[in-house]
């Protein structure tokens, strides 16, 4: 198992095994965006079909919202939107993303009709709302966590903020295989497990899992988190916090989403004794060590990660991989600033907005 950090290195990898992959390929995506690095993943994926590789894309076409509404605002996939996506995407675009937004014009390769068209291809898009990102190569490696194919997961965004994201890599027929039956349902998560996965689908959350861990902690938690508000998470970590469980927190002192919102909670956690640390990069990561478990995926701890959102999130006790993001959570937390009254000003009015789009 490996702990990938940034997608700089996340992309490499992956280019390597979609070069190297013999029969199968299947990647589920939230957003790809039309830039540099979705159309390098797209050419590589049009080479490895036409020497036979048989090839699977779950894309939901909810990341439209926000593929369209920020950054360059170009989509790869859904050109064709639902018009009350194209509305969502416009009030974000905006009210919220102005300045993380610059419309460019870019046309969409002639490689994308190429690929789809191909019979070994094959294109599963609708409104799934699921957030989850994986990569399946030769049902023998896997690859989870939270990284979307677009330019600012390799460098910075838009507003010049690098970003920061984690995947985990595992090389195993007898681990990619358990990941299905998970996916399937065919079986129920066991807490006992070296390696299990916390899933949320429509009709079935099991994200009650990781709320169970955070109020079951007994010495830390430590996470590097995009997104908050969820109130049983909140209550969760006061609990903790009761227990004399030490709880760190490194989030975005700018996020692309729910600045606002983010502060307001985080006043309130800062208030019941947890470190709260800003960092002047964009934390889209969502990773939680708890105690000797570690949680990375795409879980959110606002309301729409845990209960409205499809997602996916490892769960492991690998001391290798905690080790490597005890090493970059350190690094982070030297990089940021604390929280305290002079940096969690926020507007209600502004973060009562982002709740409701969040």
């Amino acid at each position: 198992m490996e702990l990938i950090i940034n997608g700089k290195e996340f992309f490499s990898q992956i280019k390597e095994e979609i070069d190297r992959a013999s029969y199968k390929i299947e990647i589920q995506m939230f957003i790809w965006r039309n830039d540099d690095i979705g159309n390098e993943i797209l050419e590589a994926l049009l080479k490895a079909a036409k020497r036979g590789v048989k090839i699977k894309i779950i894309k939901d076409a909810y990341g439209v919202i926000f593929e369209s509404s920020e950054e360059n605002c170009q989509t790869l996939f859904h050109q064709k939107a639902p018009i009350k996506y194209k509305m969502i995407a416009f009030i974000l675009k905006n009210i919220f993303y102005q300045a993380n937004a610059k419309k460019i014009k870019r046309k969409v390769t002639m490689s994308r009709d190429e690929f789809l068209n191909m019979p070994n291809v094959s294109f599963h898009s609708g409104n799934f709302r699921n957030h989850t990102k994986y990569f399946i190569f030769d049902e023998k490696i896997l690859f989870i966590g939270g990284i979307n194919i677009e330019d600012k997961e390799v460098s910075s965004d838009i507003k010049l903020r690098k970003y920061h994201d984690y995947m985990v890599k595992i090389e195993s027929k007898d681990e990619v295989n358990y990941f299905r039956e998970r996916l399937a349902l065919k079986k129920q998560y066991d807490d006992s497990k070296k390696i299990d996965y916390i899933i949320n689908q429509k009709s079935h959350l099991e994200t009650h899992h990781l709320l169970k861990m955070i109020k079951n902690a007994k010495e830390r938690i430590y996470m590097a988190m995009a997104y908050f508000g969820n109130k049983e998470v909140r209550d969760a970590l006061f609990e903790a916090t009761k227990n004399n469980v030490e709880v760190k927190i490194i989030t975005s002192d700018d996020s692309n989403v729910q600045t606002h919102y983010n502060k307001q909670i985080l006043n309130e956690y800062v208030k019941n004794n947890i470190e709260v640390y800003f960092h002047k990069g964009l934390i889209h990561a969502k990773a939680i060590l708890i105690d000797e478990k570690l949680v990375v995926g795409s879980i959110n701890l606002n309301d729409a990660g845990i209960y409205k959102l499809g997602e996916t999130s490892i769960v492991t006790t690998e001391k290798k991989l905690i080790l490597d993001f005890l090493k970059d959570f350190n690094k982070l937390k030297e990089a940021s600033e604390i929280s305290n009254s002079q940096n969690l000003k926020y507007s209600k009015i502004r973060s009562f907005l982002e709740k409701v789009f969040s």
